[in-house]
C-alpha cells in the first residue's frame, strides 16, 4: 500500500463569534479567522479548528457560541489541553508518518491555542511503525537544526549543539 502525504491545517478559534449556533467554520466571525480559514481551505486537504472549549472541531460541526479562552490559563492547564488534543488528533484524524501535521495559519502570529499546540507537537516525534501510524517517543527537536533528540542526548548527533 502506498501512503500519500496529507496536509492538515489547524486553525485556532477567536473571541468574536456569531450569536447563534453555527457550523464551526461559520461560528467565528473575525477577519482574522476568515483569512486563516481561506488560507487552509486553499493550502490543506483537511482542516480543523482548535477550540479552547471543545478541543479539535471539524469545520462542519455545529457549535453554540461560548466564552472560553486559554489566555488566562496557566502553563500546566494549557499543556494538559494540548496533550488531550494530541490524543484526539490521533483518534479522529489518524495521522500517518508522512503527513504534514503542522499549523498552516500563521504560527508566528497565531493565538494561544495554536502556539500551545505547536509547542506540544514539537515535543513529539512521529515514526513510521509497522502499521503506518505515528508512534510518540520522549525527547525534543534540536533548536539549531531540527533533528530529533532522545531524552538521553546531551548534544545533537547531527550538528553537535548542546541540548
Amino acid at each position: 500500500m502506498v501512503w500519500t502525504q496529507r496536509r492538515i491545517g489547524l486553525v485556532g478559534c477567536v473571541k468574536e463569534k456569531a450569536a447563534v449556533p453555527q457550523a464551526a467554520k461559520d461560528l467565528y466571525v473575525s477577519a482574522l479567522f476568515a483569512g486563516r480559514r481561506s488560507y487552509v481551505e486553499q493550502s490543506s486537504g483537511d482542516w480543523w479548528v482548535l477550540s479552547a472549549e471543545h478541543g479539535l472541531v471539524h469545520p462542519d460541526e455545529v457549535l453554540a457560541p461560548y466564552n472560553v479562552t486559554l489566555k488566562d490559563a496557566g502553563r500546566l492547564a494549557r499543556r494538559s489541553w494540548s496533550n488531550q488534543l494530541l490524543l484526539v488528533i490521533d483518534e479522529r484524524i489518524q495521522p500517518r508518518w508522512r503527513d504534514d501535521p503542522g499549523n498552516h495559519s500563521g504560527a508566528a502570529t497565531g493565538n494561544r491555542e495554536e502556539r500551545e499546540m505547536i509547542s506540544a507537537m514539537s515535543d513529539m516525534s512521529i515514526d513510521d511503525d509497522s502499521d503506518g501510524r505515528p508512534t510518540k517517543r520522549a525527547g525534543k527537536h534540536c533548536d539549531a537544526c531540527g533533528e530529533w533528540l532522545d531524552s538521553s542526548d546531551t548534544h545533537c548527533p547531527s550538528c553537535g549543539s548542546e541540548r
